[in-house]
């Protein structure tokens, strides 16, 4: 990933881009699409928007309110300029993805950014196993 994009695309993380609701966190949580690399976790879901919302869900454990607020910059950041290598659904579609941390010692922005794609990826790669699953033959026919 180029940090120095080319023109024409935009790193803004605009307010629709982001979960603003428990219900939203809720649906996420409720999709059972979970990953995990280091102590950054993800959950995700597909939306039926064409782009990923971000949710940030980082607990006491972490650390106090100055570190928990850190981390959570950093993963903002990092979903920011990774945003356009972020994997599409096969319909053109994004994901809802809720992500985490445990309690670990700072790390470089570089090592979130590549913490936050690989778990897209393997999100991706969950929910296309399972679409692939209900859609074959005999899939949810009782036989």
């Amino acid at each position: 990933m180029d940090v120095q994009a080319g023109a024409g695309e935009n790193f803004r993380l605009t307010p629709r881009m982001r979960l603003r609701h428990a219900r939203q966190y809720q649906r996420v949580y409720d999709g059972k699409a979970r990953a995990s690399r280091g102590p950054i976790t993800a959950a995700a879901a597909p939306n039926g928007l064409t782009f990923w919302r971000l949710g940030i869900a980082v607990g006491r454990g972490v650390g106090n309110a100055v570190e928990r607020h850190r981390v959570k910059r950093m993963l903002r950041e990092a979903f920011r300029l990774g945003q356009h290598d972020l994997p599409r659904r096969a319909d053109g579609g994004g994901y809802d993805v809720v992500l985490g941390a445990r309690a670990h010692k700072a790390m470089e922005l570089r090592a979130y950014i590549d913490a936050v794609l690989e778990l897209a990826r393997g999100l991706d790669r969950q929910w296309a196993r399972r679409e692939a699953k209900a859609n074959a033959p005999g899939a949810g026919d009782g036989t």
